[in-house]
Order: structure tokens, then sequence, then C-alpha cells
């Protein structure tokens, strides 16, 4: 149907944005500025740092949450057209 192929298109650009190469990357770094010992030695830097992992790491389940969407609604659909 046309509503999933919208869908899908603009899932497609949700995705390419959220899993970037440079967004996987600024997140890889984060985490591992994250787990260095002297993280919490200054604690404004440390809650920046904390901030924006969670942001990156929001976005990418945001989109895995709509993924997920989107196939129960395919398969809802395939359902629906099957009983017709």
């Amino acid at each position: 149907p046309h509503v999933l192929n919208t869908l899908a298109s603009t899932l497609d650009a949700a995705r390419q944005f959220a899993f970037r190469e440079d967004k996987l990357e600024r997140l890889t770094a984060l985490e591992a500025q994250a787990s260095a010992s002297d993280l919490w030695d200054d604690p404004a830097a440390a809650q920046r740092i904390m901030q924006e992992m969670e942001g990156l790491r929001q976005d990418q389940a945001q989109v895995r949450q709509w993924q997920q969407w989107y196939s129960d609604a395919e398969v809802l659909l395939e359902l629906a057209a099957d009983d017709e």
C-alpha cells in the first residue's frame, strides 16, 4: 500500500540519520570517554558526555521502535488482506 511505501521511505531516512557513520563513531568515542577512570574528575564535562551519549542511543532506540511498528503494520495488513 501507498501508506507503507511512504512510511518505509521515511523510516529509511530516519535510520540513515540515526545510524550515520559519524554518529556511530561519535558514540564509540563517547563510550570510551565514559569508561575512563577519571571521567568524574570534571563533573560538568562528564555530564555533557553522558547526555550526548544518551541522546545518540535514544535516537537509535527510537528508530528501532519505529522499525518494529512498521514490521507489525506490514503483518497486520497482510493478515487483513488474507481475510478479504
